[in-house]
């Protein structure tokens, strides 16, 4: 029998390959086969996202339904990067990898730097054949809206998603499935496969993507999360351990020295996070672990409300759990740009409260925590506590009782963080509201010590002050209440502390609660 010629032969081979892939893990498995209208994969890199979003544009050409003029199953799909600079050195060659461009019975068009188009066609045995066209585009210099215009698509392949401008995934779904119309069957319904996917590394924290799609999740979107890099369960470890049986570790260590932690965060641990420069404080905050699924009801316990004074204090209301860990119910911050007085703050959170919680809040065991600076008569905070209290307990009434403001224990950086980081590597000891967007954003990275002027990896040993930092102060008040810094902190007199810590970097070591105006208007 004369052998088959090689054009043949490597098409039925590679067709073979196709109809036998195996997907990298059991995310992108699920991501390949899922038919929900908006489908996104997010992972670190490394993990196969761009190999299986080629696969999936596949399974959408197989999706459709044969044609009424020749029975071809036919799918176009419009897969779009910001520029052309991107689309050629990164998503291209991932997709020549797969299908190159002299694929059997297939014409590959365009050039480097420009638009491409590649016609994949497959007949594979018992099936309708299958008619594919994708074309490469960057939106270049069109606006969103005139380029969409041009494409009426099967699908649209979002590939590094985060990187387009905002409003991409409505714009783009407002223009899909409508190829091959008048060759759909008129007593079918149209094929609904992903009309919008793509795939992305985890983003920065104010990316429009992270707001309006992984925060807000709305309704026919799904968001498939690789685990991140360092997890045993990683995507795509086969393929990695034979490119380097250290693959994630030296990617760390090649990302931090040049970039930082939050590199790491990101394109690693496949965690949203900050682009700019600065060390996170939390490195072990998880926000699927540590944040509850919905908000938290208050189970009758005890109630510690941390205080951050200032022009643009904050406040966050936590609860006790049984096991000793903390709840944060909720949080009150000043807006951005906007200043706020601490009556008002008082207010605030005392209308919170009761909306949330109920009267049976008001009669309570409630402490409130501040910055020790508040107790002091030489501080200009003085009066904030006074006046906090005096808002609180007006729209509390008296059934509030004397609650009794206290100081937190310590206001050195480190002593603070601490009581928060034990708290989170704890089992149990810190879940956050899902309704506290200023504390999970700064624990995924935006509280930060900022990076010294001038120095590659040193950095300053207190948070940037940003919008962030205070609703994080006052967490931290709070946290002392539920985790003093055993071993830091040791009471040297009734009511006095001594923090071994501070004291070692030359900062005043005693904190002892001072005379408060507080009681002599109680």
């Amino acid at each position: 029998m004369a052998a088959r010629p090689k054009s043949e032969r490597s098409y039925q081979e590679r067709l073979g390959m196709f109809q036998s892939y195996t997907p990298p893990g059991p995310i992108a498995q699920a991501w390949l086969y899922d038919t929900t209208e908006m489908s996104f994969i997010m992972g670190p890199v490394g993990s196969a996202k761009t190999t299986t979003g080629g696969q999936k544009v596949l399974e959408i050409g197989r999706a459709q339904h044969p044609s009424t003029r020749d029975g071809w199953r036919k799918a176009y799909i419009c897969a779009i990067r910001m520029n052309y600079r991107q689309m050629h050195q990164s998503l291209i060659p991932s997709w020549n990898k797969m299908f190159p461009r002299d694929f059997p019975n297939s014409e590959w068009t365009g050039e480097k730097d420009g638009p491409c188009r590649h016609v994949l066609r497959f007949e594979p045995k018992g099936e309708p054949p299958i008619m594919i066209i994708v074309d490469f585009r960057s939106l270049a210099d069109h606006s969103l809206e005139n380029f969409v215009r041009g494409f009426e698509p099967t699908a649209w392949w979002l590939n590094e998603v985060d990187e387009l401008p905002p409003g991409a995934l409505g714009a783009c779904y407002d223009r899909a499935g409508r190829a091959f119309l008048d060759e759909r069957p008129d007593d079918l319904p149209p094929v609904q496969y992903s009309k919008v996917f793509g795939d992305l590394n985890a983003p920065d924290l104010d990316n429009w993507f992270t707001e309006d799609y992984i925060n807000a999740k709305p309704a026919g979107f799904r968001l498939y999360r690789q685990p991140s890099g360092f997890d045993p369960r990683h995507e795509n470890a086969v393929n990695l351990r034979k490119i380097n049986p250290n693959y994630y570790q030296d990617k760390a260590e090649k990302y931090r020295n040049e970039n930082g932690d939050w590199a790491v965060k990101r394109f690693i641990e496949n965690e949203p996070g900050i682009s700019r420069r600065g060390k996170s404080i939390y490195d072990t905050y998880v926000d699927e672990v540590h944040t509850g699924k919905a908000a938290l009801p208050w189970s009758g316990g005890r109630i510690v409300i941390g205080v951050d004074q200032g022009s643009t204090p904050a406040a966050v209301v936590c609860e006790e759990t049984r096991l000793g860990g903390a709840h944060v119910h909720f949080e009150l911050v000043t807006p951005p740009g906007e200043t706020q007085v601490a009556a008002d703050l008082g207010r605030r959170v005392a209308r919170k409260m009761l909306a949330e919680f109920g009267r049976t809040s008001v009669t309570a065991n409630i402490e409130l925590a501040f910055d020790p600076a508040s107790f002091n008569t030489e501080s200009t905070e003085y009066h904030f506590a006074f006046n906090f209290m005096t808002g609180f307990r007006e729209v509390m009434g008296e059934g509030v009782g004397r609650v009794v403001p206290k100081q937190a224990l310590s206001n050195d950086p480190d002593t603070r963080w601490d009581a928060v980081k034990r708290l989170l590597r704890e089992v149990g000891g810190l879940l956050v509201s899902p309704d506290c967007p200023y504390l999970r954003r700064g624990f995924m990275g935006s509280y930060k010590r900022a990076q010294l002027p001038g120095q590659t990896a040193r950095f300053s040993d207190r948070a940037e002050k940003n919008e962030y930092s205070h609703v994080h102060d006052a967490l931290q008040y709070a946290a002392q209440r539920f985790r003093p810094a055993i071993g830091r902190m040791t009471e040297v007199a009734p009511g006095v502390y001594r923090d071994t810590l501070p004291e070692q970097r030359g900062r005043p070591a005693l904190y002892a609660p001072t005379p408060s105006i507080l009681l002599d208007h109680e």
